[in-house]
């Protein structure tokens, strides 16, 4: 379980959160500027928080309260960007080992290149992949390092649809799998239909609304999600 009770400013923008994942994928939705990436970063620990807490299966990562803050590195949540972030100079086995040294890199390596059908691309750097490719690797890179939580950016945004399509199939299984908390932000309503965990809206930097994705469907919580769930309706 992954809670979180933020409250960031930045820029005169200010995003105040209450919020309790399970395991397994959740969509984070919103229109542009909500506050979704500043959520995920600050979780990461990539953004100061100016009051809050961060409470990791039991383990407090952030408590401003008590001037508790564990490093970005020790909290064991992975994020994956949109844009991939990968070495290009660096192998896909050595983008997806980075950061894990020794034999246990190349086993936690192996066994996840090996459930994204990636065994075959090991030595291959970044630059002859396809879309699809790289952000398999990308999702492979944060696996590997066993996370007790995942956050992904809009992690498909930059395929085509063709590919799209194939690696949301993939996305969705390995989430589910896994079985952590898992923060996925996406502006796709089929992204969140394939994802089928909870939906959490934010809008203006508060959730407007957490739960069921029946729900979230039968009953738009604003006109930003209904025409999220207009722009498939005949399509899915």
């Amino acid at each position: 379980m992954l809670e979180l009770e933020l409250e960031v400013v930045r820029d005169g923008f200010t995003l105040d959160v209450q919020l309790s994942l399970a395991p397994g994928p959740t969509a984070l939705v919103g229109p542009n500027g909500a506050g979704k990436s500043t959520l995920l970063r600050s979780v990461l620990g990539a953004v100061p928080v100016r009051r809050g807490r961060i409470v990791l299966d039991g383990r407090a990562l952030l408590d401003t309260a008590r001037g508790l803050s564990v490093p970005t590195e020790d909290r064991r949540v992975a994020w994956v960007p949109q844009e991939y972030a990968l070495f290009p100079h660096l192998t896909v086995l050595e983008n997806v080992t980075f950061g894990i040294p020794g034999q246990v890199g190349r086993a936690r390596a192996g066994a996840v290149m090996d459930q994204l059908g990636l065994a075959a691309l090991g030595s291959r750097r970044p630059g002859a992949l396809s879309g699809g490719e790289r952000q398999k690797v990308a999702l492979a890179r944060a696996l590997a390092a066993e996370p007790r939580a995942l956050l992904l950016d809009e992690p498909l945004a930059a395929l085509d649809a063709d590919t799209r399509e194939a690696t949301r199939a993939l996305l969705a299984e390995s989430l589910h799998r896994l079985a952590i908390p898992s923060l996925v932000v996406t502006h796709e309503m089929r992204d969140v239909l394939a994802l089928g965990g909870p939906v959490v809206l934010i809008e203006a930097g508060r959730i407007r609304s957490a739960g069921a994705l029946d729900v979230f469907r039968a009953s738009p919580p604003s006109e930003f999600a209904r025409s999220l769930v207009t722009r498939v309706v005949g399509g899915v």
